[in-house]
């Protein structure tokens, strides 16, 4: 089992459960998955109700309003095959040391769990982004708004770091 940078690992259980989801005839539409007590699960499943598009409305109702999550999103027909859309989502409330946890977990969780299917991912902290339009930029390459890279998790990681640093200071 990988263990990367936070220690947090994707579990058989959690596994099993993607390989289900990600069937051509399973009936998930998208998965929402946290990390409880250094664990991946999965908090939320929802069901497809119509098609990719009208979907989409069914992601923001179902994220946590201000813990961060991973939001693993299936695609029927937006791509040449059915892919799966991975949403980094933290909110602005969300605490410092989630926030560094889920950033720095995302590799992870993508690859070993996800592997290749993931075709688009992106980054959002509030409601408003899960929308539609973000990932038809993204599949556009007009997606400077959220296409997450590398350069930007690690300013994300620094920017933790320095405002865990800077902490203490404000009690004085």
């Amino acid at each position: 089992n990988m263990s990367h940078s936070s220690g947090i690992s994707v579990g058989e259980d959690l596994k099993t459960k993607f390989s289900e989801a990600d069937k051509e005839s399973s009936p998930t539409r998208l998965l929402i998955v946290q990390i409880e007590n250094e664990n991946l699960s999965v908090t939320r499943e929802v069901d497809k109700q119509g098609g990719d598009q009208e979907d989409f409305k069914l992601i923001s109702p179902a994220v946590p309003e201000v813990d961060p999550c991973y939001v693993l999103y299936r695609l029927d027909s937006f791509a040449d095959t059915p892919c799966w859309l991975f949403i980094l989502y933290v909110p602005s409330g969300a605490r410092v040391r989630d926030r560094m946890m889920y950033a720095s977990t995302r590799t992870a969780v993508k690859n070993d769990l996800c592997g290749s299917s993931v075709q688009f991912e992106y980054f959002a902290s509030e409601a408003g982004e899960l929308c539609f339009d973000e990932l038809v930029k993204l599949r556009d390459g007009d997606a400077s708004s959220v296409a997450l890279s590398e350069s930007e998790i690690n300013a994300l990681k620094e920017q933790n770091m320095e405002t865990v640093w800077m902490l203490p200071q404000l009690h004085q």
